[in-house]
């Protein structure tokens, strides 16, 4: 099940499914988010994908993923990676306890990043690789490239050792 926390986002992704509406700053209710988790469990959904915009920017979203663990959902994670260090570590923990056991990571082209968002996005990256949970890099496809502009991609899982995909 997916689960759209927020619009809202810190990134500007030329293939953003939420573009026009991404400074709208809509979030979903901690109420919404009990009946989604709810409606899973009744569904015998045992997968939730907490997903926005950027769902880390959601006020309470350390507060929904601990809510979705105790429900006993299986967390997985989309992200563009561009949050702060606390969160960071607060990931490595959540994945160490299995409150989030997937990472899918949306790695933009790297000349769409700004220096300081390159930084904290490889950091980032960096420490997501320590945690056991699986990560796995993606990218939407809005048109046709050339094969060698993803090349990136398979750099990043060779840097990184991203081998639990």
């Amino acid at each position: 099940m997916n689960i759209l926390l927020t619009e809202q986002c810190n990134k500007n992704c030329e293939f953003c499914l939420v573009a026009g509406r991404r400074d709208n700053g809509r979030t979903m209710t901690l109420d919404a988010f009990q009946y989604c988790l709810e409606f899973a469990r009744a569904s015998a959904v045992t997968n939730i994908y907490l997903l926005g915009g950027e769902p880390t920017l959601h006020p309470r979203f350390r507060t929904m993923v601990e809510m979705a663990y105790e429900h006993g959902m299986r967390v997985t994670l989309l992200t563009n990676l561009l949050f702060g260090a606390d969160l960071a570590s607060q990931l490595a923990q959540w994945s160490a306890k299995e409150l989030v056991a997937d990472v899918l990571v949306n790695s933009d082209f790297p000349d769409a990043y700004s220096p300081s968002q390159r930084r904290r996005f490889l950091s980032n990256l960096c420490q997501a690789t320590d945690c056991p949970s699986r990560i796995t890099l993606a990218i939407t496809l809005r048109e046709p490239r050339p094969i060698e502009k993803f090349r990136y991609l398979r750099d990043y899982y060779r840097r990184f050792d991203i081998s639990r995909c």
